[in-house]
C-alpha cells in the first residue's frame, strides 16, 4: 500500500502544481482563502479541512474543490483491474453473461463529462460557491476517481484524500508556483507512467510568497 500510494500521490501532486500553474487566477483566490482562515505563523491542518457531513464556518472549500477537480480532470488510472459479472446483465445495451470479464474505464464514469458541456476541461470553479457539492457521498456531481465507483473502496484512500489536501495546501499557503519562460502550458502533453497518467515534466519557478505584516 506504501509503494501505491507514493505513486499516486506523486503523479497526482504533478498535476497539482501543473494546473496552479496554469491558472494563477485560481491559485490567487485558494491563497486569499487559506490567509483568511489559518494565521500566518501556522500551518494548514486537517481541522480546516471541510467533511462530507458538514462545511465550518472557517474551512477551506477551494482547496478541496481544487483537490477533487484535479482528481476528475487527471483520470489518474484511465481504466481499472479487470472484473467480472456475479450475475447476467446488460449495461447500455450491451449484455455481459454471469462469469463475464470487463474492464472499467474510469475516466468516463463522472457525470460531469455527460452533464457538463466542458466537461473535458478543468473548472475548479463550478460548484464551490455552494462547497457541499463534492461532499455527499451519492449526490456529488462528479466521482473523482475509481474507489468511489464502487463499494470495494480502495484501502489507502481516505488517507491519500487527506494527504493531497495538506500537500496543496502548503504549496499554495507558501508558493506561487509559475511556469518558466520557456514553459509552454497552454496544452497538456500526457505522459503514462505505470498506468498512471501525469502532465511530462514543464520547468516551473516556486516563488516563496512574502507577507507583509498588518498592524
Amino acid at each position: 500500500m506504501f509503494q501505491a500510494g507514493s505513486d499516486t500521490i506523486n503523479n497526482v501532486l504533478k498535476w497539482v502544481v501543473h494546473l496552479l500553474a496554469r491558472y494563477p487566477d485560481v491559485a490567487k483566490r485558494m491563497q486569499d482563502q487559506i490567509d483568511s482562515v489559518v494565521p500566518r505563523d501556522a500551518m494548514v491542518s486537517l481541522n480546516d479541512k471541510p467533511s462530507y457531513f458538514a462545511v465550518a464556518v472557517l474551512s477551506l472549500p477551494l482547496v478541496e474543490a481544487f483537490v477533487m477537480e484535479t482528481l476528475r480532470y487527471s483520470s489518474l488510472l484511465p481504466i481499472n483491474v479487470q472484473r467480472a459479472a456475479t450475475r447476467d446483465t446488460t449495461i447500455g445495451g450491451y449484455f455481459i453473461p454471469k462469469g463475464g470479464n470487463f474492464i472499467p474505464k474510469v475516466g468516463t464514469l463522472s457525470p460531469r463529462w455527460v452533464l457538463h458541456p466542458q466537461g473535458g476541461y478543468f473548472i475548479p470553479n463550478v460548484g464551490t460557491s455552494s462547497p457541499r457539492w463534492v461532499f455527499h457521498p451519492q449526490g456529488g456531481y462528479f466521482i473523482p476517481k475509481a474507489g468511489t465507483s464502487s463499494p470495494r473502496q480502495c484501502a489507502g484512500e481516505v488517507l491519500a484524500r487527506m494527504e493531497l489536501f495538506l500537500f496543496t495546501a502548503a504549496i499554495a499557503q507558501n508558493f506561487d508556483v509559475m511556469p518558466a519562460p520557456t514553459a509552454d502550458l497552454r496544452r497538456v502533453k500526457v505522459a503514462t507512467l505505470g498506468g498512471l497518467r501525469a502532465p511530462e515534466d514543464h520547468e516551473l519557478i516556486y516563488r516563496p510568497r512574502i507577507y507583509t505584516q498588518k498592524n
